[in-house]
């Protein structure tokens, strides 16, 4: 299963590595660049890593990724699918983390899960694009970094 870690009182997480960084929060942060020293989940809106994207980190989980109303969780680089919700949008995933990633299928963890290796490594199950997601293509809605 996974680890869930609570964001009481600490804003700030640091891995036994040393590497990466997470901040707690209302909201994590969210950057157009997906990039390896951000140590993060990019998500695209296209199946095949393409389309717009956008780099959720500086977090240890997000119970709600909307798909409507006012939010910072929207595909920021230029492409298809610019300005959409990232809730309920996600065509593929890669993760920049140094910890695998639960996500979910519905709000508040919960309903079908799939977990992305740690590391953007090929072959390491850290990228899902289309069909490899299964029930969470275009259903993500929440998410956990398994900070040990």
């Amino acid at each position: 299963m996974f680890k869930k870690v609570g964001l009481v009182g600490a804003a700030l997480v640091v891995l036994a590595s040393g590497q990466a960084a997470f901040a707690g929060g209302s909201e994590a942060s969210v950057s157009s660049s997906c990039s390896q020293s951000l140590y993060g989940l990019c998500e695209y809106w296209g199946q095949s890593y393409d389309g717009a994207h956008s780099m959720i980190y500086n977090v240890t989980e997000v119970a709600n990724l909307p798909v409507s109303g006012s939010t910072s969780y929207v595909f920021l680089s230029s492409g298809s699918g610019q300005n959409q919700y990232l809730g309920n949008n996600n065509g593929s995933l890669r993760n920049y983390a140094d910890v695998s990633i639960n996500l979910f299928y519905n709000t508040n963890y919960s309903g079908p899960e799939l977990t992305l290796g740690q590391g953007n490594v090929s072959g390491s199950g850290s990228a899902k694009k289309g069909s490899e997601q299964g029930s969470l293509l275009n259903n993500l809605r929440s998410l956990i970094f398994n900070i040990p």
